[in-house]
Parts: C-alpha cells; structure tokens; sequence
C-alpha cells in the first residue's frame, strides 16, 4: 500500500490544519466504517508540545484537537504529515475504544498503523520552550547559594518554609535578582 502524503503547503491558517484534520478522519472512517465527527481544531498551542487532543467529555460529540501555531509555521510538512495523523489517530482510538486507553498503547498503534504511518511518540522538531525558567537566590547556613523556581518563591512568599538538603536548615530569600539561566547550578 503505497502512503499518500499531505502537500507541504503553508500552514498560515487553521483552515490548511482543518482540511488536513478532515481528511485523515475520512480516511480512518473509511478504513474502520466508523462515523467520527472531524474535531474542532485550534492553533493555540505553545511549548515544545507540537499537538494535544482533548477528548469529548460524552461518546459521539466533537473532540480538540489543539496544534503548535510556531511549529506549523516552521515545519509545515512534517505537521501535516505526522502530527496531524498522530493526533487524529488519538480521535479515532478514543472513538473506538472510549477514553480509558493508553495514549501511545497497542489501540493507538494498531490505528497509526492501518492509517500507514509509523507509531512514534515524539516528534523531532526543533521547539525551543515558550519562556524561560526563572530562578530565586536563597541562603542557608550553607556557604553556596541556593536557586528556587518561581513555584517555590511563590510559596514562601505565602507562607511555605523549604529546608537546604545538605545543612537542614531553612533557606532565607536573599537581595539578589532573579537568574533565567537554566544552568544556574
């Protein structure tokens, strides 16, 4: 069976992702008779994440599917033709075989499969984080400084106390700005 792939077209609006999203639907209708609605499908999705579907809360209503905008911008191709198949694949399992399944199990394998594309978790484009990590200074009785997340700032700004792992004793905000480093330790 030779495999069919999507036209690596500019995907400069959702209409492009909505026909893509329609077709492979069709196609995973034809080859499991079924009747899955074509989901909603949305570009608002950031971070290195480059589709999510979100399930029908009821059997036999519409699902999202949410798509990276900065991804579908910058890989076009490899979104029409792999995460697009994948993310309607999630559709079709959770159509077939309700919500309960493994998100990458033998269901949603054996659908990847009968759509004749490979079953891979993880796509390999470059998806730099939607926003930097920022760090705290804190001290303890400890010579070297300790770095919080913003969480953790948060939380003792409100109350919560968190110990130094190596002296025990409380870790206490210093003057120091914040480090948006991720290699801060």
């Amino acid at each position: 069976m030779t495999q069919q792939a999507v036209a690596p077209a500019h995907i400069a609006s959702e209409s492009v992702l909505v026909a893509a999203v329609r077709q492979w639907i069709e196609r995973a209708n034809s080859r499991f008779d079924l009747a899955v609605p074509v989901p909603q499908v949305r570009m608002d999705l950031r971070g290195r994440s480059a589709g999510l579907t979100v399930y029908a809360r009821r059997h036999r209503q519409r699902a999202l599917i949410r798509f990276n905008a900065s991804l579908c911008a910058r890989y076009p191709a490899e979104m029409l033709n792999e995460t697009v198949p994948h993310e309607v694949a999630h559709v079709v399992t959770a159509w077939r075989h309700g919500s309960r399944v493994k998100p990458h199990g033998p269901e949603w394998r054996a659908v990847m499969q009968c759509l004749g594309k490979a079953a891979t978790v993880c796509h390999r484009m470059d998806a730099p984080a939607s926003r930097a990590m920022r760090y705290f200074p804190y001290r303890c009785r400890c010579d070297e400084p300790r770095y919080l997340s913003t969480i953790r700032h948060r939380r003792i700004a409100r109350g919560a106390a968190y110990l130094c792992r190596r002296c025990g004793s409380r870790l206490v905000a210093t003057d120091g700005d914040s480090v948006i480093s991720p290699d801060r330790i």
